[in-house]
């Protein structure tokens, strides 16, 4: 179930704080750092920011998209499981969010990147095929992990016009 990360403030913070050490999300950080709390915007003007519940009300999951009003574009957008198995829960938020973005917010184009290696790489190429979305290409040495390697990112893009096609093709 999705909900505003506004409303879930410290229940989110202590989940970034639980895996702030564990090298298995050193994807999701792709810096030299570790950031203990996760800034929850106070309104959606910049920022949509949810989080993926089970049905235990526990946070499993969030989503953030970062947006540009005069494009009418998100980019940045970030998607983190807590979970340490894949989840149908989390996966169905995770295409519920996706899709709001084109559906609900009608915006123009979402633009995000991968690093290369990450173990959701291959999800993120599967949901791009079935957004009718498209690889722009690859960034060589783009990040710096905490590790001190240099890691190559994929970037990715989605039109509204062209999900809108897909979609009607399913119907």
């Amino acid at each position: 179930m999705l909900e505003l990360a506004f409303l879930n403030k410290e229940a989110l913070s202590k989940q970034f704080i639980k895996i702030h050490s564990d090298i298995r999300y050193m994807y999701y950080f792709t810096s030299t750092f570790l950031e203990y709390e996760v800034e929850i915007d106070s309104s959606s003007w910049s920022k949509i920011q949810q989080v993926s519940k089970n049905k235990d009300g526990e946070i499993i999951g969030y989503f953030s998209v970062n947006i540009n009003r005069e494009s009418n574009n998100v980019s940045n957008v970030r998607m983190i499981n807590f979970q340490d198995k894949p989840s149908i829960t989390f996966s169905k938020d995770m295409h519920t969010f996706l899709s709001s973005l084109f559906d609900i917010f009608s915006f123009n184009k979402i633009n995000w990147c991968v690093t290369i290696g990450n173990p959701a790489e291959n999800m993120y190429d599967k949901i791009v095929k079935n957004y009718n979305g498209r690889i722009v290409g690859v960034y060589e040495k783009e990040f710096k992990f905490i590790n001190g390697k240099y890691y190559d990112t994929k970037v990715y893009e989605i039109l509204k016009e062209n999900y809108d096609k897909r979609r009607k093709l399913n119907e």
